[in-house]
């Protein structure tokens, strides 16, 4: 294995600690990379991971919202940006949609500020 399989490796099993956090698989990658030296590229990592998890997460969500207000509409919503997404009329649902916009939003910028 080379060096940038080697690093492709680690950050793949630090991605996996988004979804389902294993504090022993957690400590056995920082310490990986502690040993490293590249506990930075570490915590700058896992900061994209969980930006990603969470707007894929969301994206989801309201996606799956606006698909059951729209009801048998022809729209292709799986193909929208995920900011079109929130101004698509269906009736209430539409409250829901924004409110989940909001919060996630709340979660991206509490993740960039590395609390």
């Amino acid at each position: 294995m080379n060096n940038a399989q080697f690093h492709e490796q680690l950050d793949v099993a630090l991605s996996k600690t988004c979804k389902h956090f294993d504090v022993l698989h957690y400590t056995k990658v920082q310490k990986a990379y502690t040993l490293l030296g590249k506990t930075q590229t570490a915590m700058d990592q896992l900061h994209m991971h969980f930006t990603q998890a969470i707007h894929n997460t969301v994206f989801q969500v309201v996606l799956g919202y606006v698909e059951l207000c729209a009801g048998n509409a022809d729209t292709k919503f799986q193909k929208m940006q995920y900011k079109d997404l929130c101004t698509v009329r269906t009736g209430l649902c539409v409250q829901y949609v924004c409110v989940l916009a909001r919060l996630r939003g709340c979660f991206v910028t509490v993740l960039a500020m590395r609390c």
